[in-house]
């Protein structure tokens, strides 16, 4: 545990840097965008990062602030991929194609 902070007030913080870094990288969301996704990445670092930081059996506080903050990067460059790939799908076409059996286009 680092010397100044208490446990959680350093995961909180390990998460929302993490959360922001990648974030501020977005330069294709809008500044709502952008809060909407610190916001989420730093609840992906808050509660994915401890349980993957306890099944691996990391221990030292360090270690898992620097686990958590780069769980709250990976989370929000995961969802700003998949906000992107759900904006440039044709929904109409993937649905049409598995209701008529996805034939091959030449």
């Amino acid at each position: 545990m680092p010397r100044y902070f208490g446990n959680e007030l350093f995961i909180i913080l390990a998460a929302v840097f993490g959360a922001l870094t990648s974030a501020l990288l977005a330069e294709t969301l809008s500044w709502v965008q952008k809060a909407t996704i610190l916001f989420s990445g730093a609840g992906f670092a808050v509660f994915v990062g401890p349980a993957a930081c306890e099944y691996f059996a990391i221990t030292s506080p360090y270690t898992i602030g620097a686990c958590i903050y780069f769980g709250g990067v990976v989370g929000n460059l995961i969802l700003i991929r998949i906000l992107a790939w759900i904006q440039h799908v044709d929904w109409i076409q993937i649905i049409l194609d598995s209701y008529r059996g996805r034939k091959e286009k030449p």
